[in-house]
């Protein structure tokens, strides 16, 4: 390979590359669809219709084949951030790397929990945001609002930060510790609450100013322009999910 870098031996046996090529002709002919685990190391195979049930079975208040407004928000985006770089709010740099140009609409694709086979091996629906409008404006964000987090009493960073909290619980007889799981998490959250909660926490920040020139009004109209849509494509067709997180 070193020798000639457009040649390489293949590590596959006659057989494998045999099984290869039914593999990926059964899924061209829509035969069968492959994907991954959620959890863990693994991929499964299934009837492209069965996987289509599942993944459609997840989406929750989600209307298809609505219009496709990714132009539209994109243009909105280029008007506020070309308004602040005139202001003197961002940088030209900031502004540049911000700003998009020729983007997509995200796009959805299921995985399925494996570990699950008591629900029927259900799917989890991932959404692609990579290419679309808020893809640069919500990495410029996100330095600025993370530190809101810090004075939070509900922060937990991780498993073993909680169990550090959790060891000094102390339950009295006529208490139960209990846990939920979170369904459906991002698109389960309120969002004009959630943006109503960051304004507050911005507009007490005192160290606001040393992060950005941004001032909270900025922010939060930025953030309104983040989830403002939250629009995807799957299986060629474009959905549109009613006050629901990306």
């Amino acid at each position: 390979a070193k020798q000639n870098p457009n040649r390489h031996t293949s590590n596959l046996t006659t057989s494998e590359k045999k099984g290869l090529k039914i593999i990926k002709q059964k899924i061209k002919d829509n035969k069968i669809a492959i994907t991954p685990h959620d959890k863990g190391l693994g991929f499964v195979t299934l009837d492209p219709q069965s996987l289509k049930e599942k993944a459609t079975a997840a989406f929750q208040h989600v209307t298809a084949d609505t219009p496709d407004r990714t132009k539209t928000l994109e243009g909105s985006i280029q008007r506020k951030l070309l308004k602040l770089k005139k202001e003197n709010k961002i940088s030209e740099n900031d502004y540049k790397q911000i700003y998009p140009s020729g983007c997509i609409a995200p796009s959805s694709y299921p995985l399925i929990k494996a570990h699950k086979p008591n629900k029927h091996y259900p799917a989890r629906n991932i959404i692609s945001h990579r290419g679309c409008p808020q893809e640069g404006l919500a990495s410029f964000l996100i330095p600025i609002i993370r530190p809101l987090l810090k004075n939070s009493p509900f922060l937990c960073k991780n498993s073993h930060d909680f169990i550090k909290f959790a060891k000094d619980i102390k339950l009295q007889t006529d208490e139960i510790l209990a846990s939920w799981d979170a369904t459906a998490l991002f698109p389960s959250i309120p969002l004009q609450k959630c943006i109503e909660v960051i304004k507050h926490l911005l507009l007490t920040d005192a160290t606001l100013s040393s992060r950005t020139s941004l001032t909270p009004e900025d922010i939060t109209s930025l953030i309104q322009l983040c989830l403002s849509t939250s629009d995807f494509i799957y299986d060629g067709v474009h959905h549109t999910a009613s006050d629901s997180g990306p």
